[in-house]
């Protein structure tokens, strides 16, 4: 699968950076010095054993986690420790995230899940809003049940909403943790077509951590190996470090 090309002041600079990064939970130790890198254009899976904290880890890279951790997580070139709250914001209006648990809040329908971080993270009006969460959910094929509360959804279709949500900001990274868990076969055929669409658009960065080999191979991108507390990175894959 070709990627569009970027433009040349993109090609050298890392949007996402892990150096050196070692993390303990509950005295147990989760990942030991793992280092990587994206650019605009990137796209990695990293393959994951269930159980040993990849959702811990996930939240290191997104920035939700600043302390349990040693090492540097940098977006943009930025600490993630040193964000302001404007910085915060900022940087939540370019990212999409797609949680294990699809991560709904309880007390609002599908349509309100799905607008929320326009809501919070852009200046757009209500009726603006409005129209662009129903344009997602006609694309998404929820419109029956858009009113509903997310306790009355499928698994599927929770990670779905999920999946609007994530894009209605038209991020510029995606990061996704187990996003194919619990879907039917018809709705993993969907998301896969999903994440290919969105790796393809210019300046993209899409970061997956997954136990499922059948997603790994429904994707097709570069994959690492997460194994011993270590990452094993594909060849001639970045790494801040080196």
């Amino acid at each position: 699968m070709k990627k569009k090309q970027t433009k040349k002041s993109h090609e050298n600079e890392y949007i996402i950076e892990l150096d050196k990064v070692t993390c303990r939970v509950e005295n147990n130790l989760l990942c030991d010095n793992v280092s990587f890198a994206l650019k605009s254009g990137d796209n990695l899976t990293i393959l994951w054993k269930d159980g040993l904290g990849k959702s811990t880890f996930m939240e290191i890279c997104t920035g939700l986690i600043h302390s349990k951790y040693k090492g540097t997580v940098k977006h943009y070139g930025i600490d993630v420790r040193q964000y302001s709250d404007a910085i915060t914001m900022k940087m939540r209006s370019r990212t999409g995230y797609v949680f294990q648990n699809s991560a709904l809040i309880s007390n609002h329908t599908v349509f309100d899940n799905i607008a929320l971080p326009l809501r919070y993270h852009s200046q757009k009006t209500h009726r603006e809003i409005d129209a662009i969460v129903q344009e997602q959910i006609e694309f998404y094929h929820l419109g029956d049940i858009q009113y509903l509360l997310p306790e009355t959804l499928t698994t599927s279709q929770s990670k779905i909403v999920a999946f609007a949500r994530a894009l209605v900001v038209k991020p510029d990274i995606l990061f996704m943790d187990e996003p194919s868990l619990g879907l039917d076969h018809e709705s993993f055929d969907f998301i896969v077509n999903r994440i290919k669409e969105f790796a393809m658009q210019k300046y993209s960065i899409t970061l997956m951590l997954t136990t499922s080999l059948s997603l790994t191979q429904a994707t097709q991108f570069p994959s690492a190996v997460f194994d011993n507390q270590k990452l094993t990175l594909p060849n001639n894959f970045g790494n801040a470090s080196s």
